[in-house]
């Protein structure tokens, strides 16, 4: 809880099994490729209490697909991904991959070569403006104590852009810190400034310089 000057508790909202995860985003090291400055990650993974603010938007650059590295403060059992769009601009096809034993995915090369371990097909005349993407039951073991997750956004509904309102993720906390896990050695991270290079590496062949 403690978002804001109301001093909300959404983070406790439901029970331990299934809450709000966003106490134990490290955004500090979450990162989103192509997209606008100002409207990244930031501007879309916020509180839920947080929701209907407009002023808000992550909004993609080069193109319509979106790459957003997640990382967490401690290891998470995710349940579902929310988030809010409208019209030609909303998320037409968005691909999950957990990030195990493994580092995370981060560049559009590798995520389009690797199997996605969730993949969702988001309807176009949806008349609810907030999509709920639940894990699959076939799919829940590999986001069972995840320390990050890449979500990719492969197309729109047409448009040239893509555009996320808001960002929710929803599961379980484990209270188990990262920093005792890295001690063991079980996990390798990439530096946030490395994943900000290669996504610059992709705007400058994207566009030429």
């Amino acid at each position: 809880g403690g978002h804001g000057s109301s001093g909300c508790a959404c983070g406790d909202i439901g029970d331990e099994s299934c809450q709000w995860l966003y106490d134990v985003v490290d955004l500090g090291s979450s990162v989103s490729l192509n997209t606008q400055s100002g409207h990244g990650i930031e501007a879309a993974l916020r509180p839920h209490c947080e929701m209907g603010d407009p002023s808000r938007t992550l909004i993609s650059s080069d193109d319509d697909q979106v790459l957003l590295l997640i990382e967490f403060s401690e290891l998470v059992n995710l349940k579902s991904i929310s988030m809010t769009g409208r019209g030609d601009t909303r998320v037409k096809e968005i691909k999950a991959y957990s990030n195990l034993n493994q580092r995370p995915i981060s560049d559009f090369e590798e995520a389009e070569r690797a199997s996605p371990h969730a993949v969702w097909q988001v309807a176009a005349d949806s008349a609810d403006e907030t999509i709920d993407l639940e894990i699959p039951g076939s799919s829940s073991r590999h986001f069972q104590q995840i320390k990050s997750l890449t979500l990719f956004v492969t197309s729109s509904h047409g448009a040239d852009l893509t555009c996320i309102g808001w960002l929710g993720l929803k599961g379980a906390r484990t209270h188990m810190k990262l920093k005792g896990v890295l001690e063991n050695t079980d996990y390798e991270l990439r530096p946030t400034n490395e994943l900000s290079i290669r996504g610059l590496e992709k705007a400058h062949q994207s566009t030429g310089f």
